[in-house]
């Protein structure tokens, strides 16, 4: 059968992550305050971490654990290392999310 493709979608509400994998509804969702700076590489290695998780589940529905030994095999498959948090300065991503709850309440 066929393997599915999980939506994506994009956010720049919260500052919690970078990214993350919804299962209930298969949508990689993709904080786009974290990528204000253009970094490419980043954002490549996030979207591989949430079809990564995507993929655990497909292949291992029974795996344990959101980034254990079937997720660290997944991400290596495709060419990363596994690494379970990024790297990148939450500044730029709690500015964006700042000004964007700014706009939510300005009503004028």
């Amino acid at each position: 059968r066929m393997p599915s493709i999980p939506q994506f979608d994009a956010t720049s509400k919260a500052t919690g992550n970078a990214g993350l994998y919804t299962p209930w509804d298969r949508k990689v969702w993709i904080n786009l305050a974290y990528y204000q700076g253009g970094d490419t590489e980043q954002l490549r290695e996030t979207c591989a971490h949430e079809i990564a998780h995507h993929l655990t589940k497909m292949f291992y529905p029974n795996a344990y654990g959101w980034h254990g030994p079937q997720f660290k095999q997944v991400m290596q498959s495709i060419g990363y290392d596994g690494d379970r948090c990024h790297s990148m300065s939450v500044a730029m991503a709690r500015q964006v999310a700042r000004k964007d709850k700014e706009q939510l309440f300005d009503l004028d």
